[in-house]
């Protein structure tokens, strides 16, 4: 090791050495310049260099950017998600992580400057121009500044992945605190009023739009995709097996797995099965005949677009005088009905495919008829034990004491 003797007005004299750490995955080397007051100073430096490395730790070229790292994150990214989830990432590192923090070096990042950074998030406003009153522009939500701080999170993983960085100086920093999340639920009965008024609607039936939600749970790339091969009208079961999704970066719809990768068989409902049933008669008489190839809500015998679908259905909603509702939200309605029907949690995530019971469980927040029972039955209960609220009532009141002559 080459010790340099430098002399230097205010701080006198220190000494230097170049410290070799080998290469990086990129097969470049990594050089380290050391600086320290004295040459015993310098030794332990130079061994803590030495001791990262042998336990695995690169440290970072000091001139990569953040930036460029975003550049190979979202490289990696490009063909290993769904077309909308990339697209989301390209507009999380352009629209915030770029602008703020994408000059600074790896090798400069550090914890204070992800909090600078989300204290600038916390007052930037919304890109909707949406206003928290007529004169005050809304600010970004919660929910956005946590999304922007897990991909944070997520790109600077990549960089330890890769050995670009020693830590992640973005798990230092707590997240913003997370919103509530309540599902929107439309009412039973005023579920019927829509689809009443679904079946003459003038741009033609929608009603099976509405119950293949509504009462299967589907989403709406899922709806699109549906096919008649993938309904068992004897068996009374949908087969979900893929989606189709809007591609954002212009080249129209695919066809993909469906949400979580996983073929889900569905049991479905007497009123569901005879309305499918009715559908594919129309059907064969308009298209001439029906293969199992053939999608279940088609457009002329073709694939429907889902943005069209939330277009069309948006209107019947909105002319049906119920209360406003996304198609999504029949979804949400399905699993709350469910719930009040006093079906278990595990039972309510398997029939709506969710990954986790965290997002099951909001479909349960609400108290059901189901709870409203067993409330009334331990009611019952605590009645006949004698358990009282009256006045002067202690607890559970004693039995009777014999009387004697």
């Amino acid at each position: 090791m080459s010790v340099k003797e430098i002399s230097r007005k205010r701080k006198g004299t220190v000494y230097q050495t170049v410290v070799d750490l080998g290469r990086d995955p990129q097969g470049r080397r990594v050089q380290r310049r050391v600086t320290a007051r004295t040459k015993r100073d310098l030794r332990e430096k130079v061994d803590a260099l030495r001791a990262e490395r042998r336990n695995g730790v690169i440290v970072t070229r000091g001139r990569e950017t953040l930036g460029a790292l975003a550049d190979r994150w979202l490289s990696s990214k490009r063909d290993a998600c769904a077309h909308r989830t990339y697209a989301s990432y390209v507009d999380i590192v352009e629209s915030f992580i770029r602008p703020q923090l994408g000059h600074l070096t790896l090798r400069s990042l550090s914890p204070e400057d992800v909090e600078r950074a989300l204290n600038t998030w916390r007052v930037a406003q919304r890109r909707d121009h949406r206003k928290h009153s007529k004169t005050v522009p809304a600010l970004l939500s919660n929910r956005t500044l946590r999304y922007i701080a897990t991909v944070l999170r997520t790109l600077c993983n990549y960089g330890v992945r890769m050995r670009a960085i020693a830590t992640n100086p973005a798990e230092f920093v707590a997240l913003p605190r997370s919103e509530d999340y309540e599902a929107t639920v439309l009412p039973i009965d005023r579920f019927a009023q829509l689809l009443q008024f679904a079946r003459t609607w003038h741009d033609g039936d929608l009603s099976l739009h509405f119950l293949l939600a509504a009462a299967a749970g589907l989403r709406r790339g899922e709806l699109c995709a549906l096919q008649w091969g993938d309904v068992d009208l004897q068996h009374a079961t949908i087969t979900v097996r893929h989606a189709i999704e809007v591609r954002r970066d212009g080249s129209g719809i695919g066809i993909n797995e469906p949400k979580g990768k996983k073929v889900a068989v569905l049991a479905i409902p007497e009123v569901l099965v005879q309305a499918l049933g009715e559908w594919r008669a129309g059907q064969t008489l308009r298209l001439g005949s029906v293969t199992a190839e053939t999608p279940v809500l088609d457009t002329e015998g073709a694939w429907s677009h889902p943005d069209r679908l939330s277009k069309i259905t948006m209107r019947c909603i909105r002319a049906s005088g119920v209360p406003r509702v996304r198609l999504h939200d029949l979804r949400h309605s399905y699993g709350s009905w469910l719930a009040d029907a006093g079906v278990s949690t595990r039972v309510l995530q398997e029939s709506l495919r969710h990954s986790s019971l965290t997002m099951t469980e909001h479909y349960t927040s609400q108290v059901g008829q189901a709870q409203r029972d067993a409330v009334a039955t331990l009611g019952a209960q605590l009645r006949d034990a004698g358990v009282s609220a009256q006045p002067g009532a202690k607890g559970i009141a004693p039995k009777a004491e014999p009387k004697c002559d």
